[in-house]
């Protein structure tokens, strides 16, 4: 099946969910729908409200450099995500929805 064309990053996770599905077991859906529903009922996955300021912090970046909220704030606009790894089609499509915002934005 040809990828449709998608007006928002949701239609394209909604898509993905449906061709995933057919090649994933019964097991590890499952196991994703677990993951899903305890990250959601944690708490942690919130994020902050519109207009907050968040806590400086310090982490390490994909290369092991620390970097400092504080630090990179002052260089321009942050956006903070949990990227789990290479291996997830849905972090990497919203990656991929960043980078297009961000090649509209400054064409």
């Amino acid at each position: 099946m040809d990828k449709p064309h998608f007006q928002s990053l949701r239609e394209e996770l909604d898509f993905t969910t449906i061709q995933i599905a057919d090649f994933l077991t019964r097991e590890v859906i499952d196991a994703f729908t677990r993951s899903i529903e305890e990250l959601r009922t944690s708490g942690h996955a919130k994020g902050l409200p519109l207009g907050s300021i968040a806590p400086d912090f310090t982490l390490n970046d994909h290369a092991g450099k620390n970097i400092t909220l504080s630090e990179e704030i002052v260089k321009g606009p942050v956006v903070l995500t949990f990227f789990r790894g290479s291996w997830c089609p849905y972090c990497n499509l919203e990656m991929q929805a960043y980078q297009k915002q961000i090649d509209t934005r400054y064409q």
